[in-house]
């Protein structure tokens, strides 16, 4: 068995993303901030920030495609851990991908990555609304709530389950997803 900071992808975890993606952003900030400056010296403008994050991001999509449709095949991760992936991904795409000349005006693919897995997370965050609205009725009928007012035909708890019903809308709408068609299947 190797120690934690030696292993590569794996099915079990994620744990390893996150780390090449820090590793990458160290990468394209070193080429960035120590080719660059020397490099452009000369007549033409070389970019060698811009150049490794499109290297970077073209490597790093071939390998997050292909792990995240294993992944898909086992589901043996929690739908939380694939949401704090994307938002990782969409910060790195966002930070140092979307502007380069090869990728403004086109839709990034990452998003399709994770739809699958979204689309499960909401699955599992609307049956536990469901489960807590059963909860909160149930409550109310061996209870007895009394209506308070002709606006409170429920008590709080049934409202609380429609506050959380709208913060996985929130949470959609956070990872502002630029492809419109992957957007389309969320909000069905």
């Amino acid at each position: 068995d190797l120690p934690p900071e030696e292993q590569g992808p794996s099915i079990k975890n994620l744990d390893f993303w996150p780390k090449l993606i820090t590793l990458i952003v160290s990468i394209i900030e070193e080429d960035k901030n120590s080719y660059t400056p020397v490099l452009n010296q000369f007549p033409q403008e070389l970019s060698v920030g811009k150049i490794s994050a499109e290297v970077m991001w073209n490597l790093f999509s071939q390998d997050m495609k292909y792990a995240m449709e294993e992944h898909e095949k086992h589901r043996l991760c929690k739908s939380a851990d694939y949401m704090n992936l994307h938002f990782k991904v969409k910060w790195l795409y966002n930070e140092y991908v979307r502007d380069l000349p090869a990728c403004k005006g086109s839709i990034p693919e990452y998003p399709v990555w994770f739809e699958q897995f979204v689309t499960q997370w909401l699955d599992e965050n609307e049956e536990v609304s469901l489960e807590f609205l059963h909860g909160a009725l149930e409550r109310d009928k061996k209870d007895g709530f009394q209506q308070t007012s002709e606006h409170a035909l429920f008590s709080c708890s049934v409202v609380d389950v429609f506050t959380q019903l709208n913060q996985s809308f929130e949470i959609i709408k956070k990872l502002e997803c630029p492809d419109p068609n992957v957007v389309a299947h969320y909000m069905r």
